[in-house]
């Protein structure tokens, strides 16, 4: 099962953020979520999870939902065998469960989809959630404008693929563009929930 729209919420955005929990942008984030009252799932890298339990914490306090994006984010892993992958991906289920997180589903590192990884997701019971709204704001830094139009077009239901990981010098610019491109959003009358089981599930999809 991949999911990369929740068409049924049609006046909802649904903010992902990949790549964390980080000590130095996951918090700036959170603050401007906070701002709008936003819901947000935060796709998260079980190693740094275990590094960073405070900020696992404020997460789930502020209602945001949690989902697993590999255990190290390491890209070797992507083109192994379906048992491999299977382990891989449990493994990094656990932790996070160990941790009291029940995670929404399953993001591979970049979004990259192999039929063994597609089969060991499905033999663990993780959905696949993916995105249809991106700005590869990891590498390219996320301004104003391309925010401003994003949140012009943006169709309600869309999951949109963001990094709370950025660079310390970026951090500022980064969380600047967020707060205008929810604004934008928050004017058109779009809400911003969470994913949840059920949705990443299909079960309310």
């Amino acid at each position: 099962m991949i999911l990369r729209r929740v068409k049924s919420h049609s006046q909802s955005v649904f903010l992902t953020f990949d790549d964390g929990p980080d000590p130095v942008g996951t918090k700036p984030v959170l603050e401007v979520l906070a701002k709008y009252d936003a819901r947000a799932t935060f796709f998260v890298i079980t190693d740094k999870a275990k590094r960073e339990p405070t900020l696992i914490e404020e997460i789930l306090s502020a209602g945001h939902t949690i989902g697993n994006h590999s255990a190290d984010h390491a890209y070797r892993h992507l083109f192994r065998g379906e048992a491999h992958l299977r382990t891989w991906i449990e493994s990094a289920d656990q932790g996070l469960r160990a941790q009291g997180i029940n995670p929404v589903g399953f993001r591979p590192p970049a979004g990259v989809l192999t039929p063994h990884l597609l089969a060991a997701a499905r033999a663990s019971a993780q959905p696949v959630v993916l995105w249809n709204e991106r700005f590869f704001d990891a590498v390219i830094p996320w301004g104003e404008a391309r925010a401003r139009r994003s949140a012009g077009r943006l169709k309600g239901g869309s999951i949109v693929l963001l990094h709370d990981r950025q660079r310390a010098a970026r951090v500022n610019k980064f969380c600047k563009t967020l707060d205008t491109y929810l604004a934008c959003l928050e004017q058109r009358g779009l809400r911003f929930e969470a994913l949840t089981n059920e949705i990443c599930s299909g079960v309310q999809r």
